[in-house]
């Protein structure tokens, strides 16, 4: 029996319908869904999938306020409260790519493509294959130089930005707006080290 089998029947008995395809798992408990895109050969945690239909069960108590997607990455694994790799979708558009992530700088982020949904839906498909052979299949092409480390350890994250190759996806990257993010979120002269 394989170690989803006997997970699938533990997650049975507390009331959890479990089903996997194309490296997503889909959960329901009275009516609470969930899913998590997974490949077969990681791991799949219990306590994980409790936490993240717990998350998905979350609602404010007399009004429309409520969790309406749930959904987890391939790092999903326990959390302290939620599931390290959720992803929750809320009646009020409100999209939160890391409901947690304090422990070892983990998180999400949030990309806009400015594709319209409409546009997004009819591409559906291969951009779903597309996040598969690179979240899943390691098929990125992220060249990162010894020279562009140095400057990390050395310089800081703004120093990084400029020393990585012109080379795979940072042939794409907008290195502007990566530099405008970066003095938006935090402070470079906060994470400064040496090697």
């Amino acid at each position: 029996m394989s170690t989803f089998t006997r997970l699938q029947k533990r997650l049975s008995r507390q009331g959890i319908e479990t089903q996997y395809e194309n490296n997503i798992y889909r959960f329901n408990k009275e009516q609470i869904e969930a899913e998590v895109l997974l490949p077969e050969s990681l791991p799949l945690e219990e306590k994980a999938v409790q936490q993240l239909l717990d998350l998905a069960s979350v609602h404010v108590p007399g009004s429309d306020a409520k969790v309406c997607r749930t959904r987890a990455t391939p790092d999903f694994h326990p959390g302290a409260v939620a599931p390290v790799g959720s992803i929750v979708a809320t009646t009020t558009d409100l999209v939160i790519p890391a409901a947690i992530g304090t422990d070892i700088n983990c998180g999400m982020r949030l990309l806009t493509t400015g594709l319209s949904y409409a546009e997004a839906y009819s591409q559906k498909e291969a951009l779903i294959q597309q996040l598969k052979n690179t979240l899943l299949l390691d098929q990125r092409d992220v060249p990162v130089t010894l020279t562009s480390f140095s400057a990390l350890f050395d310089e800081g994250l703004a120093a990084w930005l400029q020393e990585l190759p012109q080379q795979g996806v940072w042939q794409q990257a907008d290195f502007k707006r990566m530099h405008a993010e970066l003095n938006a979120i935090l402070s470079t002269q906060a994470i400064q080290a040496h090697s």
